[in-house]
């Protein structure tokens, strides 16, 4: 009998297609040119990790100098282009951790943050760094009723020491934060000026609240780049609505040269953009080159853990304990007949070890069936008649009720003996 083979099924292409192989199977929509444009093919963006400085800033988050440094380092050592250390101004300990990683000759810029104050930038000029992040709040009614200052203010402190930082031979990248809570006319005006006045080296749009939707920031960075095409813009969100990936993606689609994120998420409140997860989905979705190593995503995930003492969710995307981790038994029948396709990946965007996780792991539990028991009894190398695998089958289900976790493979070992012995 000749072995079925998996061929093309109704017009949906799976040879030659960026969607489909060896190690995935994602959606063509996203491939489409109205959905993508054309501007994608052989595009690059840069990737701006944050979680030396906006994850710090997580509650309970401390970085200690080595653990800075050994971070930054791991960072690196995965094709993260450009690293956001710290504010140097906070902390002697910051301020050490910077120098020894400008001193250390890595691929990565080293970039610090720091307020539009010349204090600031000339502790980050003693540190030795090439390029520096210097913010302000972009949203007039902080400026005014917190900060006690107007526009006009906030503008001439951002030409004159962005101007200061361009004479001391520094890249500058202008950071206006909460500008995501005023309008496109006011974001124009203001960008406009600081463009003309200031002249910063990249321009990085703050969604500090996470509550710009993923369709307006489409719209903001098509205006932006259609009014400045000459200026390099970025972008900055948190999650507060759930949405700060599908935000990032949506800049890159608009225009944006880079997107800042921060890995595991961590950041103020609900936290930065994953790095694992963005970076994911610009290599994968889109075909866009980060020039992050994917497959060492989880080794940093677990150091981050580590270090900062802040676990992910066992179901978070890309770096979670047990997303790849199947227990319902039509998922599994499913999966077998597809792997007796030489196809992978059905039950997963793509394999597991693209991100450097384990490989998928077929449990036993309250959702298993037949194709879950018969994985482990030729695992096993154990053979049941068909009556004996459905009690077997039944049993793991309502033990897997009442302990409400999966069976391990111990506890199945032993059933299987005692339905023999039945």
């Amino acid at each position: 009998m000749s072995k079925i083979m998996f061929e093309e099924t109704e017009g949906i292409p799976i040879k030659d297609v960026p969607y489909f192989g060896q190690d995935r199977w994602l959606s063509p929509l996203n491939f489409m040119e109205e959905v993508t444009g054309k501007h994608l093919a052989n595009r690059r963006v840069a990737v701006h990790d944050v979680t030396l400085r906006d994850g710090e800033q997580t509650p309970g988050v401390a970085w200690k100098e080595d653990e800075r440094v050994f971070l930054a380092q791991a960072l690196d050592e995965i094709g993260i282009p450009r690293i956001e250390v710290g504010m140097p101004i906070i902390s002697e300990d910051i301020r050490r951790a910077t120098k020894r990683l400008t001193s250390m000759s890595l691929k990565a810029e080293i970039e610090p943050l720091a307020r539009a104050h010349f204090d600031d930038i000339n502790i980050c000029l003693d540190c030795g760094v090439k390029s520096i992040g210097i913010e302000i709040c972009l949203n007039p009614y902080v400026l005014r009723y917190a900060m006690d200052m107007t526009f006009e203010a906030a503008l001439e402190r951002i030409v004159k020491t962005i101007d200061y930082a361009r004479q001391n031979g520094m890249k500058t990248n202008f950071h206006g934060w909460d500008s995501g809570r005023t309008t496109l006319d006011y974001l124009r005006r203001a960008y406009s000026r600081i463009i003309k006045e200031a002249r910063p080296d990249a321009i990085t749009v703050y969604d500090t609240f996470g509550d710009v939707t993923p369709m307006a920031v489409l719209f903001l960075f098509r205006k932006l780049k259609e009014w400045f095409p000459e200026t390099s813009f970025e972008f900055h969100t948190h999650n507060d609505f759930g949405f700060s990936t599908g935000s990032s993606l949506a800049a890159v689609l608009g225009g944006a040269d880079c997107v800042h994120c921060s890995f595991n998420g961590l950041g103020e409140r609900t936290g930065n953009t994953p790095t694992e997860e963005i970076v994911t989905a610009l290599e994968l979705l889109y075909g866009i080159k980060t020039g992050v190593k994917l497959s060492a995503l989880k080794r940093v995930s677990l150091l981050v853990q580590e270090i900062s003492k802040v676990k992910v969710a066992p179901n978070k995307p890309i770096v979670g304990d047990r997303i790849f981790e199947v227990e319902s038994g039509l998922v599994v029948d499913i999966i077998m007949k597809f792997r007796g396709l030489g196809v992978q990946c059905y039950f997963g965007n793509f394999l597991p070890d693209t991100v450097g996780a384990r490989p998928q792991n077929i449990v036993l539990g309250k959702g298993a069936g037949k194709a879950n028991i018969q994985h482990y009894l030729e695992k096993h190398g154990k053979n049941l008649k068909k009556d004996e695998v459905d009690d077997l089958t039944q049993e793991i289900k309502n033990v897997g009720r009442l302990k409400k976790a999966n069976i391990t493979e111990e506890e199945f070992l032993i059933m299987v003996e005692k339905i023999r012995q039945r």
